[in-house]
């Protein structure tokens, strides 16, 4: 058998994880200009591609069915999970607080090398990545939201031509 070492556990003898048994189902593409091969997972992405493909055919060929189930769907969702949000919050802020102050000494690059960044830089460079996303999401979404949902959209206050150019 074709056994690999896959890494080291908490007793003396390694793991081993038979490659024949389980075969790794993956494809590889080269591509002039990239440095390392492309792999994917053929089962994964033809679910994922034929999941995706199906909903947007959906949605395309039934948009007002299609919309009152999504919409449906959303809001049992929102019923029935809004606990498992919330909950999973406080769970990944005490898993963080763990691994804070399990692994909060280990030190990224050599013994010997000072920091490249403080920990005001690193602080700052997470902040702008945080605000970064929420620039990129809500930047569209946002004004779009509020096209049509405020009072001066309404008819009454302008005329329809003055709505239809907003």
């Amino acid at each position: 058998l074709n056994k690999e070492t896959t890494g080291t556990s908490d007793s003396d003898t390694d793991r081993e994880f038979d490659v024949d048994k389980y075969p790794v189902r993956e494809w590889e593409f080269v591509i002039p200009g990239f440095r390392d091969p492309i792999s994917i997972n053929p089962v994964v992405s033809a679910i994922g591609v034929i999941v995706l493909w199906g909903l947007a055919i959906w949605c395309m060929v039934d948009p007002d069915g299609s919309r009152e189930t999504l919409v449906g769907w959303r809001g049992d969702v929102t019923l029935y999970f809004s606990w498992l949000f919330m909950g999973s919050k406080a769970i990944f802020f005490f898993y963080l607080i763990y691994v804070v102050f399990k692994y909060g000494h280990v030190k990224l690059g050599r013994q010997d090398e000072p920091p490249e960044f403080s920990t005001g830089a690193y602080f700052a460079m997470i902040f702008a990545a945080g605000v970064a996303v929420g620039l990129f999401v809500f930047g569209v979404a946002e004004p779009l939201w509020h096209q049509e949902s405020h009072y001066y959209a309404n008819a009454g206050y302008r005329s329809q031509d003055e709505i239809d150019m907003f």
